[in-house]
């Protein structure tokens, strides 16, 4: 989980507000993929489960691989985000996000493999995970 001072980590785990308007209060787990940048931000990429969904194939992930996962799920790298670190942290510290169990790394290279490999990952955050010149 997330270390004592605050500090965010790749791997890490977090439990954002993210539901729908009519369900305001709903949170998503996002996986941190990158280490504070130089300039303060970590990039995240949200998990959502495969039902309903056609679902990006690029990393799908099954309920074992993380303890927050009741079913089969998938990284949405289309609603990837890039926030200050310092937002988190504070988001933290508020109890307004929640820190979860990390992914362990075999997972965790699936994920951040996929952020250059899937089509729907935004040129822009292709851009500041490092997947293409900038």
């Amino acid at each position: 989980m997330m270390e004592a001072m605050g500090l965010i980590l790749k791997r890490n785990t977090i439990l954002i507000a993210s539901g729908p308007s009519h369900d305001p209060e709903r949170k998503h787990l996002f996986v941190v993929c990158t280490d504070r940048s130089q300039d303060g931000k970590h990039l995240l990429v949200p998990i959502n489960k495969c039902r309903g969904t056609k679902p990006d194939e690029t990393c799908i992930l099954k309920e074992y691989e993380h303890k927050f996962l009741k079913e089969e799920s998938y990284i949405n790298y289309r609603k990837s985000r890039v926030e200050p670190g310092d937002k988190l942290s504070l988001g933290i510290k508020r109890k307004l996000f929640i820190p979860h169990v990390e992914v362990n790394g075999q997972v965790f290279l699936r994920i951040s493999n996929g952020i250059c490999l899937s089509p729907f990952t935004p040129f822009w955050v292709k851009k500041f995970a490092g997947c293409v010149d900038r």
